[in-house]
C-alpha cells in the first residue's frame, strides 16, 4: 500500500494511519507536522524521507516500525524526540546534515547504541550514521539495554 498525500495538508494526526499495511509514503511540502503514533507500528515501512518544511515530529510518529531501516531527515525540523522512530529493527540509517535535529538524533542513537559506522558525503555537506542493532526480541521492552526508550 502507497500513500501520496495531496499538497496543502499541513498535519498528520494522531493515529491516523497506525498499524496499517503502508510501505510507501510521499509526504507533501506543506506538511508541518507529524503527531504521536501517526504511522506507528506500519511493519511494512522500511524508508522515510521526510518532506522539506516538516518542523515538527512527535513521539513515537514512526515508532514501533519492525522494517524501518533508513528514515531522512531534512533541515527545516526543529523539533524530533529520540522516541520518535523507536524501534526493533537489525538495522537503522539516520540520515541528515551536520549541525542540525538530524544530527542531535543520530547522536542519542550512538549514545544508547555501542556499534556505529560514521560516513561523510562531502559534495552534499551531509553525513549519516548506520546502526548496526542486532536481531532480537523480548518481553520485557522496557528493559531492554538495545532499544531507545526516552
Amino acid at each position: 500500500e502507497s500513500v501520496n498525500f495531496q499538497e496543502g495538508l499541513e498535519v498528520i494526526g494522531e493515529a491516523t494511519f497506525a498499524n496499517t499495511h503502508i510501505h510507501n509514503l510521499i509526504l507533501p511540502n506543506t506538511l508541518e507536522s507529524v503527531d504521536y503514533l501517526a504511522f506507528a507500528f506500519c511493519n511494512n515501512l522500511t524508508s522515510v524521507t521526510l518532506n522539506d518544511g516538516l518542523v515538527a515530529l512527535y513521539a513515537t510518529s514512526f515508532g514501533y516500525n519492525k522494517s524501518l531501516t533508513e528514515i531522512v531527515i531534512p533541515q527545516s525540523v526543529t523539533y524530533f524526540p529520540n522516541n520518535a522512530i523507536s524501534n526493533h529493527t537489525a538495522g537503522l540509517v539516520i540520515k541528515g546534515y551536520t549541525g542540525t535535529v538530524a544530527e542531535d538524533v543520530a547522536n542519542a542513537f550512538l549514545y544508547s547504541l555501542s556499534t556505529r559506522q560514521l560516513q561523510y558525503r562531502s559534495a552534499l555537506g551531509s553525513y549519516y550514521y548506520a546502526l548496526a542493532i542486532p536481531d532480537h526480541s523480548h518481553d520485557a521492552p522496557g528493559t531492554c539495554h538495545l532499544c531507545l526508550y526516552v
